[in-house]
């Protein structure tokens, strides 16, 4: 059985708990960082392939759409979806997902986060590699 990797990215330490535990009990390993250098690192550490990045933002400049362009030299062709963004906060063409993901948002609803992450999984077809 293959066993999809999820780089999840939150600040929010509740939000990112629920997050995760939403994600292993759908049998995806989850990769868990509180900011941009956390990922990072555990991106550089991770030796196999990361399917997603699900993280709280989308907006241009902050850190979560920087960490995903410093991810994508690292890791070309890794995709994002944002479906933990609040509500309020809408979804930029920077997104990495070529459907629209409704946020989670505040509160945070586990189903809509687990939908998200099923769509753009089964909508991936190119395969992202580990650096050599």
């Amino acid at each position: 059985m293959k066993v999809e990797t999820i780089l999840l990215v939150e600040d929010a330490g509740g939000k990112r708990k629920l997050a995760k535990q939403a994600l292993e009990r759908s049998g995806y390993r989850v990769l868990e960082a509180a900011n941009t250098a956390e990922a990072l690192f555990l991106s550089d550490r991770h030796a196999g392939v990361i399917h997603l990045i699900v993280s709280a933002s989308d907006d241009a400049g902050t850190a979560d759409a920087r960490l995903a362009d410093q991810l994508n030299l690292r890791r070309p062709g890794l995709r994002r979806i944002c479906p933990l963004a609040k509500a309020s906060v809408p979804l930029s063409p920077r997104t990495l997902t070529p459907f629209d993901a409704r946020p989670a948002g505040d509160p945070f609803s586990p189903d809509l986060l687990l939908r998200a992450v099923k769509t753009a999984l089964s909508t991936h077809t190119q395969k992202v590699r580990r650096p050599v």
